[in-house]
């Protein structure tokens, strides 16, 4: 005879439990070798392909499969890595104990940007689209991290988004007002959308919405501490 109702108790109610990453022993081999990806050279099916399966394993903690794909866009990246050296020099900006940035500390903070980049990659969108676009201008921001503490001003506000960007380039800004954008409330998204992508003015954007000047500023001005946040993340030793 069915029952229509279960003798459990309501307290004791089966859960499924999430899927779990595949265990290392039942990944398949990785490959021997990897292509070289050229920064001026297109990536081809195949090769996304294969980028993405590595991207994958590495985002579940495979390092074998993280080297590969480091060793796969080093030299992809290298423009990038060469301009932060650049610009740490143009400013003079040492690391934290004082030393200059040599080119083998930079190479060191790029890998860990790389892996740090890797490990949040949400996997809907291209990883290659995606590492090319947030690389540089994480990598810039890490080393400003790691340069000498500076003393803030308290309770002072953050600089205006166009000043934390001015050294960025458009692939990279638009990278980083996508990152934004994740962070902010659908009105504050549209008032980020039509001052920086469209260029509108505050007093204009508040007579467009209907809201008075002084709370399109209140949003403009959290819209740019949601940007100092992106830009500059907390230290994960503090």
């Amino acid at each position: 005879m069915s029952h229509s109702h279960s003798s459990r108790p309501a307290y004791l109610r089966v859960v499924t439990q999430e899927p779990r990453p595949a265990p290392e022993e039942a990944w398949p081999p990785l490959p021997v070798m990897v292509p070289l990806l050229h920064p001026d050279e297109g990536i081809t099916p195949n090769q996304e392909a294969l980028i993405t399966m590595l991207a994958r394993r590495a985002r579940q903690g495979d390092q074998a499969a993280n080297q590969l794909l480091w060793r796969a866009f080093e030299a992809r990246l290298e423009p990038a890595v060469g301009g932060c050296a650049r610009t740490l020099q143009q400013h003079t900006w040492p690391q934290r104990d004082g030393r200059p940035w040599g080119q083998e500390d930079l190479r060191q903070e790029a890998f860990l940007v790389f892996s740090d980049l890797t490990a949040t990659w949400a996997g809907a969108e291209s990883y290659a689209a995606y590492i090319t676009a947030h690389f540089a201008w994480r990598l810039r921001m890490a080393a400003r991290r790691l340069g000498p503490q500076r003393t803030a001003a308290q309770h002072a506000e953050p600089p205006a988004l166009p000043a934390m960007c001015r050294e960025m380039l458009d692939g990279e800004y638009r990278a980083l007002l996508d990152a934004i954008a994740a962070r902010l409330s659908p009105a504050d998204t549209m008032v980020l959308d039509l001052y920086v992508r469209e260029g509108r003015e505050l007093g204009d954007i508040a007579h467009q919405l209907g809201v008075p000047q002084r709370t399109i500023t209140r949003r403009w001005q959290r819209i740019c501490r949601v940007a100092h946040e992106v830009l500059s993340p907390p230290d994960p030793t503090t």
